[in-house]
C-alpha cells in the first residue's frame, strides 16, 4: 500500500507484480515489483497458500530502473539475479539475507 501511496505514475504501478520464482529447494519464492522484492518462506509443513497468507520480508530494488525478471541463482546459492526490460541489460545479483 505504502509503494501506491508514492506521487505520480511511478507510485501507481510500483506495486504491479513483474516476476516471480521459487528456490530450488521449494521453501523460499521470490515476488518482484517495480520496487521491492518479496521473500515468502514457508516450513515444511506449511502449504504456500499459507506461506503467502503470512507477512513478507522485503527487499528494495536498488539499481534497475525498471525491475522486470528474477529467479534464484543455480547450484544452491543464496542469492537472487535480477535484470530490467532491453537489449543488454544489465543482470544484478542480490545475495539473500
Amino acid at each position: 500500500e505504502a509503494e501506491r501511496a508514492i506521487p505520480g505514475r511511478h507510485g501507481r504501478y510500483r506495486s504491479q507484480v513483474t516476476g516471480f520464482d521459487i528456490s530450488a529447494s521449494n521453501r523460499t519464492a521470490a515476488v518482484l515489483t517495480y520496487g521491492n522484492v518479496w521473500l515468502y518462506k514457508r516450513a515444511e509443513d506449511v502449504t504456500w497458500v499459507d506461506a503467502f497468507a503470512g507477512p513478507p520480508q522485503r527487499i528494495p530494488v536498488v539499481g534497475l530502473p525498471q525491475a522486470e525478471s528474477i529467479c534464484f541463482e543455480n547450484q544452491g546459492s543464496e542469492a537472487l539475479l535480477l535484470s530490467t526490460e532491453g537489449k543488454k541489460s544489465e543482470v544484478l545479483r542480490y545475495p539473500l539475507p
